[in-house]
């Protein structure tokens, strides 16, 4: 089976589950979803109102995270504001005691500095193409990352993901659909040079267990799947 860690548009490819991230008002939950105020969609602190739509989704039975949400220097308001709104959904995980799906685009300090001061709960890095040196330094702060392999990938990323350790990573497609999430498990496999049902396992127990707080119904409904 094959696990779609972070993507917008719910295909239900044979023998795969999505993990749909949800901007509230902009899709629509799967089965297994997260939920939040992305930093390009969301211009003033979140309201009372915006939080109560967090809440309502957080008590559903699918959800997993709070998120994306995070900071983007290329898009966006400015990143002061973007700051505050991070802040308000680090909280809410906090709450919650839930991880947090982070987007982040060129503020990989500011990223990792609110981790250090803030994070209590898991945080991945979504989308992450960057080079290895960065890799390490969000994997030393505790910080996950999810990523989409395709072909003819440049060497500074391919190095990257033969770099990765295997158990704090997840593949995603995010909002690129040229390759399934099958296709980027091969790709993926073949990089590292393990079976692809080897890939399916590990990437089947870094889901559960960075969702530790719904691990055992995690785990239900995955191995449903295969039945």
């Amino acid at each position: 089976m094959f696990i779609d860690f972070h993507t917008h548009r719910r295909i239900l490819p044979e023998n795969s589950v999505e993990i749909i991230s949800v901007h509230p008002g902009k899709q629509s939950p799967g089965d297994w979803f997260t939920t939040g105020y992305h930093p390009w969609w969301t211009f003033e602190k979140l309201s009372e109102t915006e939080f109560l739509v967090l809440s309502e989704a957080s008590a559903k039975k699918g959800f997993l995270a709070i998120g994306e949400c995070g900071l983007d220097r290329l898009k966006g308001p400015p990143l002061n504001v973007q700051m505050d709104i991070f802040i308000q959904q680090i909280q809410l995980a906090n709450t919650l005691q839930c991880p947090l799906i982070v987007h982040c685009v060129r503020a990989f300090q500011e990223v990792m500095d609110v981790k250090k001061q803030l994070g209590k709960t898991p945080w991945v890095i979504h989308g992450f193409v960057r080079n290895k040196i960065l890799a390490g330094q969000l994997l030393d702060k505790g910080i996950c990352l999810s990523v989409a392999p395709y072909m003819n990938m440049p060497v500074s990323f391919r190095e990257t993901l033969e770099f990765l350790p295997l158990d704090m990573i997840f593949l995603e497609t995010d909002s690129e659909y040229s390759l399934s999430i099958g296709d980027r498990y091969k790709i993926f496999s073949e990089l590292r040079r393990i079976q692809i049902r080897e890939a399916e396992k590990i990437f089947f127990d870094n889901v559960c267990r960075f969702f530790t707080w719904k691990e055992m119904m995690l785990r239900d409904g995955l191995n449903a799947v295969n039945y």
